[in-house]
């Protein structure tokens, strides 16, 4: 994955923590797929956040309780949001 900087965005993700569809049978929006990834790796719901450029997917995370935002191609728009959520 690679950001519009042409940053590779897996340099900061441990692989052995991402969670693939193909591999669970699950997909988004469907939310046993956020349900999976929260339990898989007993994560509070509330101390995570979804980026996601699909809306359906942020709202299915958001219904499972999980902060979402919805990236637009602004690389800015989500910093400023995810300062929010500090």
């Amino acid at each position: 994955i690679n950001s519009p900087a042409g940053i590779k965005l897996t340099n900061y993700i441990d692989k052995e923590n991402i969670v693939i569809s193909g591999e669970i049978g699950l997909n988004k929006p469907h939310p046993s797929f956020f349900e999976y990834a929260l339990h898989a790796y007993n994560l509070n719901p509330e101390h995570c956040i979804l980026i996601d450029n699909d809306s359906l997917n942020c709202a299915s995370a958001q219904e499972c309780g999980i902060k979402a935002i919805h990236f637009n191609g602004d690389v800015r728009e989500v910093e400023h949001e995810l300062e929010k959520y500090n």
